[in-house]
């Protein structure tokens, strides 16, 4: 998944597109919510005229980096609210 996508990125700017491409479908086969393999294909379709299939991807980066930047916030407020039952405890909570 990420390796696929970190190689693509170097394709891409190395022009190589079509490999790149392949990348990124693979990446996202891999790992449907890699926002970033959903991102970087969205930029290819626009680059290749592909506007309708630019806007799903588009759509796509957006759904799944929303859900991780979520999923992210809930995972900080429960490490947050650990730490306070554990300091509330008296115990030592490890930030």
């Amino acid at each position: 998944g990420d390796a696929c996508t970190e190689l693509a990125k170097v394709l891409i700017s190395m022009q190589n597109t079509k490999k790149a491409r392949q990348l990124l479908e693979h990446a996202i086969e891999l790992a449907p919510s890699n926002y970033v393999a959903h991102l970087r294909l969205g930029a290819l379709d626009r680059l290749d005229g592909k506007m309708d299939e630019a806007e799903k991807e588009n759509a796509q980066f957006k759904k799944y980096k929303e859900m991780q930047d979520e999923l992210q916030k809930m995972f900080h407020d429960m490490r947050i609210e650990s730490g306070q039952k554990a300091h509330d405890a008296g115990g030592v909570s490890n930030p």
